[in-house]
């Protein structure tokens, strides 16, 4: 598996091996977890999986997403080979050193990479024309899932890569991956969280969410696809109360102005009728109610306020 490649490519290194030159070898990625796959084998350079032996940076981890890279590139339109490659992308994204990377290896680590092939999947899964099977709508499924699980991980504590990212698409195609699957309560739960990890104290990507119809997406969400996900509600709400919310040392003074078109748009929206629905629905969620009872009182609600039945 890459996996097991790349640890000993590691173990070489660390026992003194230096500028390995062979030129092509077989990497196998072998999906388990997946529906029935097939093995796919993917010729990679081995110059590319042990760039620069030298640097002392080099770890399971960058060759890991150096290798994930490299397998998106030259197998964009395989789906089986993009899942996997997001869902190892997925576990390295944390590594500070595999974000550090991002800076100034851009030319290769470019986010646009995954985040387009991710887009790719999803055209080609609205493009067809015949009724998909099960196995194929679960794989297109996963691969959003992923790609959100993906991004929201890139974004999870570093406003600069969450800029990088909206900047080449990721907030759309998590919007998009939400709209699309908005029956599927996995992919809407990941893609919640990835759009909460994009725009946490982040005020340009609040304006951006706002300007893609964000927010009416994650009321569709929360009220006519999966009402009933406990994750989902939750993550809607961390969404909803981040944007709703006043911060003047993240906004500055565009703070009430800007607030005053989300709350006015929220209103719109239906944000009283969707919040109260969730707070009756989990009346033991400690986040929900919390979140819920400020939501409702910085928007003006007058009604009776669903009240915490949890254990204190």
């Amino acid at each position: 598996e890459l996996t097991n490649r790349c640890r000993i490519l590691q173990e070489q290194k660390q026992a003194g091996v230096r500028n390995r030159k062979k030129t092509v070898e077989n990497v196998v990625v072998f999906e388990k977890t997946a529906p029935p796959l097939k093995q796919i084998k993917t010729t990679i350079s081995t110059d590319l999986l042990s760039q620069e032996q030298n640097e002392p940076n080099d770890n399971v981890e960058t060759i890991s997403a150096e290798a994930c890279y490299v397998m998106i590139e030259k197998c964009a339109s395989t789906d089986e080979v993009i899942s996997a490659a997001f869902a190892l992308l997925s576990l390295v994204a944390n590594n500070k050193e595999v974000k550090r990377r991002h800076y100034p290896d851009a030319d290769f680590y470019d986010l646009a990479t995954p985040i387009d092939a991710m887009r790719q999947s999803l055209l080609r899964t609205k493009e067809t024309s015949d009724v998909p099977d099960e196995d194929e709508e679960r794989m297109s499924a996963e691969i959003q899932r992923r790609g959100c699980l993906m991004i929201g991980s890139f974004a999870d504590g570093d406003p600069t890569l969450s800029t990088q990212i909206v900047c080449v698409g990721g907030l759309m195609v998590a919007l998009d991956a939400m709209d699309w699957f908005r029956y599927h309560e996995e992919v809407a739960n990941w893609s919640m969280w990835c759009v909460f990890n994009l725009c946490y104290n982040h005020r340009i990507n609040k304006a951006e969410l706002i300007r893609l119809g964000g927010m009416q997406k994650v009321f569709n969400c929360m009220t006519n696809n999966v009402p009933q996900s406990l994750g989902v509600q939750r993550h809607s709400f961390a969404i909803l109360f981040d944007l709703m919310r006043q911060n003047d040392e993240i906004d500055g003074k565009f703070s009430e102005l800007m607030l005053a078109k989300i709350r006015t748009g929220a209103l719109n929206g239906g944000v009283h009728k969707t919040v109260v629905d969730a707070m009756h629905n989990f009346p033991k969620s400690n986040e929900i109610m919390m979140m819920g009872t400020q939501m409702l009182l910085c928007t003006g609600y007058r009604g009776q306020i669903p009240q915490y039945t949890g254990n204190i």
